[in-house]
């Protein structure tokens, strides 16, 4: 008989557990994979593979507005490079994350960075 998926309350902390990928959803959810598709339709109205862009887009866009670096936004969103996630924020935005953070960072970072002194070189 088969085992039926409890209903998951805490997705978005589901996903990012999973570093964004289906096996580790899969495994962290305990069911199969058409179990949680047929959840995450449910829930989201859209696929599992929409559902992670879309959580990805949110995550990526508040480190990136946080001032943290691109690669660790790339790591921290589950892709395998920082091309990878380059070419995604590209697609979904027309920018690059590098620009997003700049345009978008928050004030006291800005002021912060633009204080700063330079290094002297050694």
């Amino acid at each position: 008989m088969a085992k039926h998926l409890k209903n998951i309350q805490n997705w978005d902390q589901l996903a990012d557990s999973a570093n964004y990928h289906s096996e580790a959803l899969k495994a962290l959810s305990g069911g199969n994979a058409r179990q949680v598709l047929r959840q995450i339709i449910r829930e989201f109205g859209t696929t599992r593979r929409n559902w992670f862009n879309e959580r990805r887009f949110q995550v990526g866009g508040q480190l990136l507005r946080d001032g943290v670096i691109v690669k660790i936004v790339a790591d921290a969103t589950g892709f395998a490079s920082l091309q990878s996630f380059n070419h995604f924020w590209f697609k979904t935005t027309g920018i690059s994350p590098r620009f997003y953070a700049q345009l978008h960072r928050k004030p006291f970072l800005n002021e912060a960075l633009a204080t700063r002194q330079p290094s002297p070189p050694s």
